[in-house]
């Protein structure tokens, strides 16, 4: 009776994940991008608004965590990738990190990326109060989301859809330029 009680827990435990993954993928398709506003290291601050029609990623984590510091040689790596033809990757420090940490590593590792500071949790809110990190926002040129990944992103996906998304924005421009020569 236990064997079969077991079975039935790691099978319902599978089709959770199943569920949650299929779920998560769809549930952020078209999305609405909440308004948020970030606060730069640099002293600059920028809305997601003054980023519509471009590829946006915004990156939650912070200094103590393993999988995210494991993670920045690939967001260095996007980042060299598509910088030039548009991607911008904010990089959102959690409201329990701490300022002078996430500006001290920053540095030290030279991010080429945006790193915004979040101590009052105003972005952490406008995400669905984000309680896990890396959690990763992939917005759309339109300005909706298209991925959201938690835990470490996969290289290879995240890299197709960017590419996706890139081809999208210079073809735009080419549409809009023919409408108006036919008008």
């Amino acid at each position: 009776m236990l064997k079969i009680f077991i079975t039935l827990l790691i099978i319902l435990a599978i089709l959770l994940v199943i569920i949650f993954y299929i779920t998560n993928e769809f549930y952020y398709k078209k999305t609405v991008i909440p308004e948020a506003t970030f606060k730069i290291i640099n002293g600059k601050v920028i809305t997601l608004a003054s980023l519509r029609g471009k590829p946006v990623m915004v990156v939650f984590w912070a200094t103590t965590c393993k999988i995210c510091i494991e993670e920045i040689p690939d967001l260095v790596k996007l980042h060299k990738l598509y910088a030039k033809q548009g991607l911008e990757i904010i990089a959102v420090a959690m409201p329990y990190d701490h300022p002078a940490a996430v500006v001290k590593l920053a540095r030290s590792m030279k991010l080429p990326y945006k790193i915004a500071l979040d101590v009052d949790g105003e972005v952490h809110n406008a995400f669905n109060n984000v309680q896990v990190t890396p959690t990763n926002f992939l917005i759309a040129n339109e300005g909706h989301i298209i991925k959201r990944t938690v835990g470490r992103i996969k290289m290879g996906r995240i890299k197709q859809i960017i590419e996706n998304e890139i081809k999208k924005q210079q073809v735009a421009p080419v549409e809009a330029g023919m409408t108006r020569l036919k008008g």
